[in-house]
């Protein structure tokens, strides 16, 4: 018959030394046993539902914190673990409920958490609460802009109207600043990325210079204005980031010895990353050079390529979600000079609240090839091997072409791996259409491209999983179909 009284204290921590060393296959039938003999006590009935959380049982989960607040309807931490559980289940009513249930009960850490539900049903009214919640009770408000932004990306005007809101409060904020300016920049709207960040330097001109000014030397390069973003960078301390940029500037000046100086320069500082290590690729061609690469010396030779269809099941949990994200029409878009006949998604997909739950098991997969992939080259000298990065976030977009569609020759300059999955590849009408090119075809034509330069083709198809180190020039080739070539790309960014 079952007890309402409390179980032996060693028992007890027995439970919770299991279940937090992740013991669950002998913490939970110890817990279940526990509620049979005690219904009421909340300890094991919340490590049920911990264990049924960890290993993704959420429709279970979901029951066993019922119970939790049916016996301690007081616990406020607890009704806003019900609302995550409910926004996994993307089940957001139910979710804003239990959220405004932790509010009432004083947890304002749920505040978050109910942007995200009211962010996907479009709740424009309540969110304005919220937001004004945020305004009046919490100084550093500029948090919740930066949140509320980050949360609406995928609609690009809404993300742009948050961050003037914040900034007509708080009149050239450098954190939003940058983030508008950043923003602008990835819709290709460089003249405006000038103009917000241009202010905000000029009035902050010690606050988060260094980004800011970066950033700001990077948009004037990219708008021709080489000599003013010159001026910029000369008053950055020297380092990969702005080295790389300054060096980039000098090689579309043509001076062989002032290009050379700075390349003699930041190989001498000891600099590591993709951009010098695909400035050496290229200086190497054009001057005849034959100086080592501390990132990668032939990033060709770490291309691989696998089949996700042998180990997963590709329509379910990639085909699927990336088609409704597609046909969601809440997208933005960002201007790519480089794509033709295609569009491409702006800003980091996987970062966006209404992405999360549809590519979570995306996320988790990529960083398992990744790991597979590091440990496949693990013995490999090059340098991006042996300063593998110790942490990383994954930043992905979905490209999408249709019939004549493709991508010029670039690399990632953010990245420290690059890659690639190949959601849907019409069949192909030639045996190369769509395929996609890992090359040294630094400045030369098409022609020279293909007769002369260092090259490979990878033969991608439905399912194909590609990564690469992130300083190899790639391409994609032109394709003739009545389907659409979907791919979802991504980097890997190193976290410093």
């Amino acid at each position: 018959m079952a007890s309402n009284k409390q179980p032996a204290s060693k028992k007890l921590q027995t439970l919770l030394s299991l279940y937090q060393s992740g013991q669950f296959e002998s913490a939970f039938p110890l817990a279940k046993a526990l509620t049979k003999k005690f219904p009421n006590h909340i300890l094991a009935w919340k490590i049920i539902s911990g264990i049924y959380r960890q290993t993704q049982k959420l429709p279970e989960a979901l029951v066993a914190m019922q119970r939790v607040v049916k016996i301690d309807p007081s616990d406020a931490a607890f009704h806003n673990n019900i609302g995550t559980v409910y926004l996994d289940l993307l089940k957001n009513e139910q979710a804003q409920a239990s959220f405004e249930k932790a509010i009432k009960l004083g947890y304002s850490g749920a505040y978050k958490n109910l942007t995200v539900a009211l962010v996907r049903m479009n709740k424009a009214d309540d969110l304005r609460v919220v937001q004004e919640h945020f305004i009046k009770n919490e100084p550093d408000s500029i948090s919740h802009y930066l949140h509320l932004a980050t949360l609406v990306g995928s609609n690009y005007e809404k993300a742009e109207a948050v961050y003037k809101e914040g900034l007509a409060i708080n009149p050239n904020n450098t954190e939003l600043s940058i983030a508008l300016g950043e923003h602008y920049r990835s819709q290709g709207k460089f003249v405006e990325a000038k103009a917000i960040l241009s202010t905000a330097l000029a009035a902050n001109p010690g606050s988060l210079m260094v980004p800011m000014t970066l950033m700001l030397a990077n948009t004037l390069f990219v708008l021709g204005e080489n000599d003013k973003a010159k001026e910029y960078l000369d008053r950055l301390p020297d380092n990969p980031k702005t080295s790389g940029i300054a060096l980039t500037i000098e090689m579309e000046g043509g001076n062989k010895k002032t290009i050379l100086e700075r390349l003699y320069k930041n190989i001498d500082k000891g600099f590591n990353d993709c951009v010098i290590g695909s400035q050496i690729l290229r200086l190497n061609i054009i001057y005849g050079l034959r100086l080592g690469n501390p990132f990668c010396n032939d990033p060709l030779k770490f291309a691989a390529m696998t089949n996700l269809n042998t180990r997963y099941n590709f329509q379910s949990l990639f085909v699927d979600p990336v088609k409704r994200i597609l046909d969601s029409n809440s997208l933005a878009y960002k201007q790519q000079s480089l794509l033709s006949n295609g569009i491409q998604t702006s800003g980091n997909i996987f970062k966006s609240a209404d992405r999360v739950v549809e590519l979570i098991h995306i996320e988790k997969i990529i960083r398992t090839e990744i790991d597979g992939y590091y440990n496949e080259f693990k013995n490999s000298n090059e340098g991006f091997i042996k300063n593998w990065p110790a942490n990383y976030q994954l930043y992905g977009w979905l490209i999408s072409m249709k019939s004549g569609g493709q991508l010029g020759r670039h690399f990632h300059e953010n990245g420290w791996l690059s890659g690639s999955i190949y959601i849907n590849i019409p069949p192909k009408k030639q045996a190369d259409s769509g395929n996609l090119v890992l090359s040294q075809c630094y400045d030369m034509d098409e022609i020279e491209c293909g007769t002369k330069a260092d090259k490979i083709i990878m033969n991608v198809e439905t399912g194909s999983f590609c990564i690469f180190p992130a300083s190899a020039l790639h391409h994609t080739l032109a394709f003739e179909s009545d389907e659409d070539r979907i791919v979802l790309a991504f980097d890997v960014i190193p976290i410093t």
